[in-house]
């Protein structure tokens, strides 16, 4: 099924290990690509350092750097991402969106307030998204920009749905169960919220 709200589906946001959902080729079934604000800070460390996505992804969780180096990748792509934003703060929605222009994208990783509003301004749907248990006390703006309205939300609406109260957000998406039942969430429920939209 192919839907298209100018060239975007939905952005996802939330704070890290909060989604559990890296599911490209679902997406590219239904003729959409997720792409994420973060890929274009990932391919900007991997051509700095000569390594893979592979590596990465591996390494971004890990406390410690890796050998031969002295930062960690998570600390190297804060710093990768906040110094271009201090350069031109739109840097990386910019990037996301010349990169995939004209295609029906799934965003999923959505962590600042400016990602959201690009969203909402290109006429997106933005899903806060929120796993009980997996908050994290990262000091830092891209895990905790956003964890203020993301709780405000899990008090008022612990069970989520389509968002009826103030918020920069259309859906308040809570994943405490498995991988299928987050599926099963997404294609009982928010289909057909997004289809409502578009």
């Amino acid at each position: 099924m192919a839907m298209r709200l100018n060239e975007i589906l939905a952005a996802q946001c939330g704070a890290i290990a909060c989604c559990g959902v890296r599911e490209p080729e679902r997406y590219e079934a239904e003729q959409h690509h997720r792409t994420a604000f973060g890929d274009a800070v990932k391919e900007t460390y991997m051509r700095a350092f000569g390594v893979d996505r592979k590596f990465v992804e591996a390494w971004k969780r890990n406390d410690d750097p890796p050998e031969g180096y002295e930062e960690t990748v998570r600390k190297s792509l804060m710093f990768i991402g906040d110094g271009f934003r201090r350069i031109k703060p739109s840097v990386w929605i910019d990037v996301l969106f010349r990169n995939h222009k004209g295609k029906n994208i799934v965003i999923s990783d959505g962590r600042y307030y400016s990602e959201v509003d690009a969203v909402t301004k290109r006429k997106g749907i933005n899903i806060a998204m929120w796993r009980p248990g997996h908050e994290n006390d990262i000091d830092h703006p891209s895990e905790s920009q956003l964890k203020p309205e993301i709780d405000r939300l899990a008090k008022a609406m612990p069970q989520g749905g389509p968002i009826e109260i103030e918020s920069k957000f259309d859906w308040f998406l809570v994943n405490d169960g498995d991988l299928s039942d987050l599926q099963s969430k997404i294609d009982s429920h928010l289909i057909s919220f997004i289809e409502e939209k578009i």
